[in-house]
């Protein structure tokens, strides 16, 4: 009786495994906020739809994003409704995410892994449907400087520069304890003024001391010497990245998309370069197993439902 019963509930945990990593797929694909019946509630009381965080700088397109939800890769099943909530930095969506404001967090995989450093009570579940792209932005007139940046990142790449600062400031858990050396000032070279917003470890984010530190940090400095360029960071806001380029504040701003699309900026006037990093997404839990996220908010429905 027993060899029966851990059977099942292997086949159960199997089941729920698969089906949590569906539900990630739509990761981005939200629903409106309504309430729903818990499929376990049998006096019919309603419960309120979950709710997923995001930070506001990884939202890609509208068109593109509903694009990615019509077409899933198991259409013989479909979710229930939940909703999104965008959180302008990382701490923010943190305190949310302690605080019980939203049941999971959905970011690039690399960032959760911070999170999970941070806090190991919390559970990352990888979502291999999707890839986040780093890549950076020039206005489209600067097409020389877009150019020169996409030449110096694949000489960074093929010499293996890019390979040992990902090691160094990504993969390494001693990454955010380090700090990139000071750009090399070149006298009389030109000045190419990066923006980040300093909210997104271990990628950047802001020191202790007020200065931008991080895996792009470094990674800019390596820009700079071979490009013979000097290399100015700013801290911009996360909804000001476009404006502050097109006004001309910065030069290049550090971008990001899903996969390798630069839908998300077209008609705005700048132009992407190769990405020079790559992660998956994850979604980010806290309280409860991932596999309970279906079963507890009845998000999972059988085609024809």
């Amino acid at each position: 009786m027993r060899e029966g019963t851990n059977k099942t509930k292997t086949r159960t945990g199997m089941v729920l495994f698969l089906a949590v990593v569906m539900l990630l797929t739509f990761a981005g694909c939200g629903g409106k906020a309504a309430a729903v019946q818990s499929p376990n509630n049998d006096q019919g009381q309603e419960q309120t739809v979950p709710v997923q965080g995001y930070l506001s700088m990884l939202d890609f397109e509208k068109e593109q994003r509903m694009s990615f939800c019509m077409e899933p890769p198991y259409p013989s099943l479909s979710f229930g409704e939940y909703t999104r909530q965008s959180y302008p930095s990382l701490s923010e969506l943190q305190l949310a995410l302690n605080g019980g404001k939203i049941d999971w967090a959905y970011l690039p995989y690399d960032t959760a892994k911070y999170m999970q450093g941070e806090n190991t009570d919390l559970t990352v579940v990888v979502d291999a449907s999707v890839i986040y792209s780093y890549a950076m932005a020039a206005r489209e007139e600067d097409s020389v400087l877009g150019e020169k940046l996409d030449s110096a990142i694949s000489s960074l790449r093929e010499d293996g520069t890019l390979s040992a600062l990902e090691d160094q400031y990504i993969y390494s858990a001693e990454g955010l304890s380090e700090k990139a050396a000071a750009p090399v000032k070149i006298e009389g070279a030109p000045t190419v003024r990066i923006g980040l917003t300093g909210s997104l470890p271990p990628f950047d984010y802001v020191s202790a001391d007020g200065i931008p530190a991080g895996f792009n940090v470094a990674f800019a400095n390596a820009l700079g010497e071979r490009l013979g360029m000097n290399i100015e960071l700013t801290t911009v806001e996360v909804d000001a990245r476009l404006t502050a380029l097109v006004s001309k504040k910065i030069d290049v701003v550090f971008w990001m998309m899903v996969d390798d699309s630069a839908e998300d900026a077209n008609g705005k006037g700048v132009s992407i370069t190769q990405p020079y990093h790559k992660s998956y997404g994850a979604a980010i839990i806290k309280d409860y197993p991932y596999e309970d996220i279906l079963s507890r908010f009845g998000l999972l429905k059988k085609g024809g439902e």
